[in-house]
C-alpha cells in the first residue's frame, strides 16, 4: 500500500438510452462512486501510515496495546483493498435489484472495517489516558478523526439510492444525537450499573472481540454469538440480562432474531439494543416496534454504547426492584425472563408460613397509630428479610400478620427446610427487635408461628386490577390454623405433620398432640420445632413425647407421673402444662368415650 493508487477509467461508453434524465442520473451515480473511491482510499491509506509510525513511536508499550495497534494496521489495510476491489464503477445497473444489494454489501462491510478501527481507536485512547498519561492520545485521536472521515464518505452512498439533484434526505437527527448524547454517556458514571451477562451477536468476529474487550473493561460477563441461530441457541441455554444484536447478519437477520426473542415468553423480557452499520431511521423503526429497548449505529461510539447498556440495565434493575418487594432478587430476574411461572396458576408442592404478633390489639391500642406504623414497620421489615434470606415469597402482609411460601414459583425440593430456618432466623431476631423497641412499647416484641406442608393452587390469587401472587386451598387455611394453635399450646413455633415428614433427621421436635382446628374436620399432628444447640432439647423430647402416648393409650397414672417429673426440672414448659390439665380433666371427669383430639376452641 506503499504507492498511492491513480484512477483509470475503464468504463465503456454508456449505450443510448431514449430517457435523458435516466441517462444523466446513471452518470451521475457511477461518478459518484469513482469519487467515493478516489477520496476514500488516501483517507484509509493514512490511517494504516500513521499507526504504523505510531507503532514505532509506541515500542514502550505493554504488548497488549501493541498487538491493538497491529490490529488497527490490518483493520486499515484490509479495508483499503476491499475498497480498491469494491468500490469501483464496473457496478450493475443503476436501479436494479443486483444494484441495490451491492450497494447494502459494500456499505455494510465498509462500516464494519470502519467501525473495527474506531472500537480499536477508542479503546487506544482510553487506555493512553488512563495508564500511560496521555503522550501518544494525540495521535490516536488524529487516526481517529481519519476514521471519523471515511464514516462521513460513506454517508454519501445514500446519495446513489437517492436522485443525484435531490437534497439529502435528514439523517435522523444523528448529528443532533452526537452532539447531546455524550454528555448523558458521562454523567451515567454517577449511576453506576451492577455487573451484568450480556450476549453479543455479529457475524464479525473482529467486532464481537472488540464489544467484548469494552464491555469486559466495565466488569460486565460477555458471551458471543456470530449469527442468529447460534444467538438463539445461547439464549435458549442460558439467561442474559442484555442482548447486543446486529441488524445485518447473513441467514438469519437481526431483525429476525428479535422477532423470535419477543414472540418466546420466556425472552420477551430481555432487552435488546440493535446495532446497525446503516445509519438510517428507517432501518431502525421497525426494531424498536417489535420490541428493541435501542439502537445504536456503526461505528459505534463507546461513550454511547456504556450510557444506553447503562440506562437498559437501569431499566431492567427497575422491573427487578418491583418484583424484588416480594421475591428475592435472584428470583425476581428469573421471573422478569419466565413471567407465565407467575401468570399462570399451577398445583405445586409448598410450604407456607404464617407469623402472628403476640398481643398486638393491646399493644397497639395503648401506643396510637402513629408509634405502632413505626414499631410494626420495622418488625414487619425484619420478618420479611429473614424471608427472602431463605429464598421465599412475600405473599402478603394482613395487619400484624405475615403470610410466605415456599416452592413456587421456582420448584425447590427442600422447601420445607428453607421455611424452618426463616422461622429459627425470626425468632432469633427478637432480642435485636426488642432492644431497640421495648422502652417504647414498654413490652417485648413476640411471636407466633404456623408453617404447613402440601399442594396448593399458585398463581394470581388476586384481581386484574390487583395482582397479588400466592398459593389458596387447605393447605393454607391449615398453616393459618396451625398459627393460631401456638397460643393454645404456648409455643412459638408449630408446624404440621405434612411439614415434619418432608424434614431431613437433624431438625429437633417433639410431637405436642392431635388437634381439630375451626371449620377443618380432619384431626392434625402438630409438632413443636425446638432450637437446635439448647441443653436437653432430646430429653425434653422423649419424656414428652412419653407422656403424650401414655395419655391417648389412657394410661393416665402413668402420663401424670412423667409430666410431674418434666415439669420439676422445667415449670415453664408450656405444652407439658397444657397436656398435664388435659391428663388432670380426664382423671376428674373419667366418664363417656374418651377422644385423644384436643378440638382447639378457636382460630
Amino acid at each position: 500500500m506503499a504507492e498511492r493508487v491513480t484512477e483509470r477509467s475503464s468504463e465503456k461508453p454508456a449505450p443510448p438510452e431514449t430517457d435523458a434524465p435516466r441517462t444523466a442520473n446513471v452518470k451521475g451515480r457511477k461518478q459518484l462512486l469513482r469519487t467515493m473511491r478516489k477520496e476514500m482510499l488516501p483517507a484509509v491509506e493514512s490511517i494504516a501510515g500513521y499507526t504504523q509510525m505510531l507503532r514505532n513511536d509506541a515500542a514502550d508499550r505493554p504488548p497488549e496495546i501493541l498487538a491493538d495497534l497491529d490490529k488497527l494496521e490490518a483493520v486499515a489495510t484490509e479495508l483499503y483493498e476491499f475498497i480498491k476491489e469494491e468500490v469501483t464503477p464496473n457496478w450493475p445497473e443503476v436501479g436494479s435489484d443486483q444494484f441495490a444489494e451491492r450497494l447494502k454489501t459494500t456499505r455494510h462491510e465498509v462500516g464494519n472495517r470502519l467501525n473495527h478501527a474506531l472500537g480499536y481507536c477508542q479503546f487506544l485512547i482510553m487506555e493512553e489516558r488512563e495508564r500511560f498519561f496521555g503522550a501518544l492520545a494525540g495521535d490516536l485521536e488524529t487516526i481517529q478523526r481519519f476514521c471519523q472521515n471515511c464514516n462521513a464518505l460513506l454517508l454519501r452512498f445514500k446519495g446513489l439510492a437517492d436522485e443525484p439533484d435531490a437534497p439529502a434526505a435528514p439523517d435522523d437527527l444523528s448529528d443532533a444525537r452526537r452532539a447531546v448524547e455524550p454528555h448523558f454517556a458521562h454523567a451515567s458514571d454517577a449511576h453506576p450499573v451492577e455487573p451484568a451477562r450480556i450476549l453479543v451477536v455479529d457475524d464479525s468476529s473482529e467486532t464481537c472481540l472488540l464489544l467484548t474487550k469494552f464491555l469486559e473493561r466495565e466488569e460486565h460477563t460477555v458471551e458471543t454469538a456470530q449469527n442468529g441461530h447460534s444467538a438463539l441457541e445461547a439464549l435458549s441455554t442460558s439467561e442474559f440480562d442484555l442482548v447486543l444484536l446486529d441488524f445485518m447478519m447473513p441467514g438469519l437477520s437481526g431483525f429476525e432474531v428479535l422477532q423470535q426473542i419477543k414472540c418466546d415468553e420466556r425472552l420477551r423480557a430481555t432487552p435488546v439494543i440493535m446495532i446497525s452499520a446503516l445509519d438510517a431511521v428507517s432501518d431502525m423503526v421497525p426494531c424498536i416496534e417489535a420490541g428493541a429497548e435501542d439502537y445504536l449505529t456503526k461505528p459505534v461510539d463507546f461513550a454511547l454504547l456504556k450510557a444506553r447498556v447503562n440506562a437498559s440495565l437501569e431499566r431492567m434493575r427497575l422491573r427487578e426492584q418491583e418484583f424484588g418487594r416480594h421475591f428475592t432478587p435472584e428470583l425476581a430476574r428469573h421471573l422478569l425472563r419466565n413471567p407465565d411461572l407467575v401468570r399462570e396458576g399451577r398445583d405445586v408442592d409448598v410450604t407456607v408460613l404464617f407469623c402472628d404478633i403476640r398481643g398486638f390489639s393491646g399493644l397497639s391500642e395503648r401506643l396510637g397509630p402513629a408509634e405502632t406504623v413505626r414499631w410494626l414497620g420495622d418488625v414487619m421489615a425484619v420478618l420479611s428479610d429473614c424471608v427472602l434470606s431463605y429464598h421465599g415469597v412475600l405473599v402478603d402482609y394482613i395487619g400484624d400478620e405475615l403470610m410466605a411460601m415456599w416452592g413456587a414459583p421456582q420448584e425447590i425440593e427442600n422447601h420445607a427446610e428453607l421455611a424452618c430456618r426463616a422461622a429459627f432466623d425470626m425468632l432469633a431476631r427478637l432480642p435485636e427487635l426488642n432492644e431497640r423497641w421495648q422502652h417504647v412499647i414498654d413490652a417485648e416484641t413476640d411471636l407466633g408461628i404456623g408453617l404447613n406442608s402440601g399442594v396448593a393452587r399458585v398463581g394470581n390469587t388476586g384481581s386484574i386490577r390487583k395482582f397479588k401472587y400466592g398459593p389458596l386451598g387447605n393447605t393454607v387455611n391449615l398453616a393459618s390454623r396451625v398459627q393460631g394453635a401456638t397460643k393454645y399450646l404456648s409455643s412459638r413455633l408449630l408446624l404440621t405433620g405434612g411439614t415434619h415428614q418432608r424434614l431431613a433427621a437433624h431438625f429437633p421436635s417433639r410431637r405436642l398432640c392431635q388437634v381439630r382446628v375451626v371449620n377443618i374436620q380432619e384431626a392434625v399432628e402438630l409438632y413443636e420445632l425446638l432450637t437446635p444447640g439448647e441443653s436437653n432439647v432430646t430429653d425434653l423430647a422423649e419424656r414428652y413425647e412419653r407422656a403424650l402416648n401414655d395419655f391417648e393409650q389412657q394410661r393416665l397414672p402413668q402420663a401424670a407421673a412423667t409430666l410431674g417429673n418434666l415439669l420439676v426440672d422445667d415449670p415453664c414448659d408450656g405444652p407439658s402444662l397444657m397436656l398435664m390439665s388435659r391428663v388432670v380433666d380426664r382423671l376428674l371427669h373419667s366418664e363417656g368415650d374418651f377422644d385423644p383430639v384436643w378440638d382447639l376452641p378457636g382460630k
